[in-house]
């Protein structure tokens, strides 16, 4: 790739990415945060994939749904419709009463779908796929749903969707099916080693 100084994956450019969304200022994974994100002007919005027990993908981190909704139990045990009665947002004004917002009260967990719809190629994604092992089709559905918005075409900004996974598995699947212009990262686990083992 031509690689100019303004390119998202110029080795020259900070890139300021909104994990899980502006999550300092809003609950993590819900419009609301991907919107405050994009206002204040990131490079990315982060999104981390889980799949619902009918197939369908949806912005969440964690594979249990305790943390941030009002329910219980794992996402792939929730169908879609059973995930978007919980309530996604009221948990940050109990931990955060110092930028608590009633707005937050009542927001469901966004689908990719509704993300894309809403944000579309006004925003370059980042994503990282969860679970794929235990989520059989996750990878078919997620290029499925890239397609469906445009957002796998080659002549899209350089770096527009950037996805990641520890599973290397799951990354050669995105390989053989995507085009390689779509950035592809290996996640990898262990611990940091301590700063005075660092190599000069």
């Amino acid at each position: 790739m031509n690689r100019t100084e303004d390119s998202l994956l110029s080795p020259n450019r900070m890139l300021n990415i909104a994990h899980r969304g502006a999550s300092g200022h809003a609950p993590e994974h819900t419009m609301k945060a991907y919107q405050l994100a994009m206002e204040i002007g990131v490079d990315y919005l982060e999104i981390d994939l889980q799949m619902t027990k009918d197939g369908r993908l949806v912005s969440m981190h964690d594979p249990d749904v305790s943390r941030t909704t009002d329910g219980s139990g794992l996402v792939s045990e929730y169908t879609l419709a059973e995930l978007q009665k919980l309530d996604a947002g009221a948990w940050y004004n109990q931990n955060n009463p110092d930028k608590a917002n009633k707005d937050f009260v009542g927001l469901k967990v966004p689908t990719l779908d509704e993300i894309f719809e809403h944000f579309g190629k006004k925003a370059n994604y980042y994503i990282e796929i969860k679970q794929p092992s235990q989520s059989p089709g996750m990878i078919s559905s997620l290029l499925k749903t890239l397609k469906k918005y445009d957002l796998l075409d080659p002549n899209n900004r350089e770096g527009s969707v950037i996805i990641q996974s520890f599973s290397e598995e799951s990354l050669q699947q995105i390989h053989q099916r995507a085009p390689p212009s779509i950035p592809l990262i290996q996640l990898k686990g262990g611990k940091l080693l301590p700063k005075n083992s660092w190599k000069k």
